[in-house]
Parts: structure tokens; C-alpha cells; sequence
């Protein structure tokens, strides 16, 4: 799941019965694609919650 820290609307997620890195890659996509952000856009991860929910 990625969620618009500024807006707290989930903007791109997948599903799937396994966690893998793919997923991360199709939610991030999906999330470029309803945005469209300007050049210079800032991301932040919060490692402690992606090591449990995330596989990369």
C-alpha cells in the first residue's frame, strides 16, 4: 500500500498471495500513474514497517 502522506489517501496498492518484491513495484507504479507527481518528488519509507509487511 502507498499512501499520500500529505492528502492520507492510499494512492497504489497490489494484492497477492505471497509477498514479494514485485508487489512493492506494482503499488508504487500504480500510485506514479493516479498521481503523476512533478519532478523532484520526495519519498520516505518507514523501515520498521516495510520489514514486516514488505519482501525485498
Amino acid at each position: 500500500m502507498i499512501l499520500d502522506a500529505f492528502s492520507r489517501r492510499v494512492i497504489g496498492w497490489a494484492l497477492d498471495r505471497a509477498l514479494e518484491a514485485e508487489l512493492t513495484l506494482q503499488a508504487l507504479g500504480m500510485a506514479l500513474e493516479r498521481r503523476r507527481p512533478a519532478p523532484g518528488l520526495l519519498a520516505q519509507t518507514h523501515k520498521e514497517a516495510a520489514a514486516r509487511q514488505l519482501s525485498l
